[in-house]
């Protein structure tokens, strides 16, 4: 009964956190969106109505036209965080989730708040502004006291009716606003599912893709990963460090049921940098497919060829840091190995 009151405890506790969080979120980007309307509004009716605006009223109705905002958005990113880790225990990460996707993420829940926000604050702009106030749309010269609808600043005739139109810029046609609502939804959905799709185009892509993106997805780069677990391709060169360690691990796929790889080990960082011969040289053979260990100097890791064109490392722990290089790109200090004359 104890351990279900704590739960429920931390489960409000969370709830409340959250929401308190969504809300402040909200409430800064309203206020970024009055700051913005006060000093980029055309026409310029902030001064004229400003005494007028309900703002509170134009709050509340951006909140209740977004409420659903955040919700959707988190569902799409736990959806995504589900995939990602389904994906990760087959040994095959085709979903990456890092920083600059949750980045995204949140740009596109912000932005989504500063539509609604924007919207409400126009409305009430509108609503507050009189005849007398009315000003043209093309230059914002003041329309009071003529008799017909056309601006003697500009030679604008569109104010028929008194019809009042404002926004953060001049107003386009109907068409051409129709179209940058479909590429704003259009670019939120491709950004919300960015973790999805982006990494597979990036595998494809001829250049070096970002460091977040796996190296075992990547033609021709060399990219550092933090995880302690990755994959390479499986003709691939690492170079491994820990503590003061290092090791660089060359891959040869020997036969369709047999891969090959020799490890060299430096006991300093150091000597491997300054060209000295590795303290000693291992040559072993991993059978394809398998999941077993591999005796790395001192170190002993884990390693999977079940993937398809790659092998999955699975290091100790986070502290060892990985490089993985084609073998057309390794740098000179770790391609001038002499492999071969070393002694084993």
């Amino acid at each position: 009964m104890g351990d279900s009151v704590a739960i429920l405890g931390a489960v409000s506790a969370e709830t409340i956190l959250i929401s308190v969080a969504v809300a402040a979120t909200h409430l800064t980007i309203f206020g970024v969106c009055v700051l913005a309307h006060r000093l980029f509004g055309r026409p310029s009716y902030w001064v004229d109505v400003r005494s007028r605006l309900k703002l509170l009223s134009a709050w509340s109705e951006s909140a209740r036209r977004s409420w659903w905002v955040w919700p959707v958005v988190q569902g799409v990113w736990l959806f995504l965080l589900v995939l990602s880790d389904a994906f990760r225990r087959a040994w095959y990460p085709m979903v990456d989730t890092g920083l600059p996707f949750l980045i995204g993420n949140l740009a596109v829940m912000c932005l989504l708040f500063s539509v609604f926000a924007h919207r409400a604050i126009r409305d009430r702009v509108m609503d507050a502004v009189r005849p007398d106030d009315l000003r043209c749309r093309r230059c914002g010269y003041r329309l009071r006291g003529l008799t017909v609808q056309r601006c003697p600043e500009c030679g604008y005739e569109g104010h028929v009716g008194g019809h009042v139109e404002y926004g953060l810029r001049r107003q386009r046609e109907g068409h051409h606003r129709t179209a940058r609502q479909w590429i704003t939804a259009l670019g939120a959905v491709l950004v919300l599912l960015a973790p999805a799709w982006f990494p597979s185009i990036i595998h494809r892509a001829p250049w070096s893709a970002p460091p977040f993106v796996p190296p075992g997805w990547v033609a021709h780069a060399s990219l550092s990963h933090p995880s302690s677990e990755f994959p390479i391709r499986r003709d691939a060169v690492c170079v491994i460090r820990h503590d003061r360690g290092a090791a660089v691990i060359k891959m040869e796929e020997k036969s369709r049921r047999m891969q090959h790889y020799r490890v060299a080990f430096w006991f300093d960082e150091k000597d491997l940098r300054s060209g000295a011969a590795p303290a000693f040289i291992r040559n072993e053979e991993i059978a394809k497919p398998s999941y077993g260990d591999m005796p790395v100097g001192p170190w002993t890791l884990t390693c999977s060829t079940h993937a398809e064109d790659m092998i999955w490392l699975q290091c100790p722990d986070s502290t060892y840091r990985v490089e993985a290089y084609a073998p057309d790109d390794v740098p000179e200090e770790y391609s001038s190995i002499q492999w071969e004359e070393a002694q084993d």
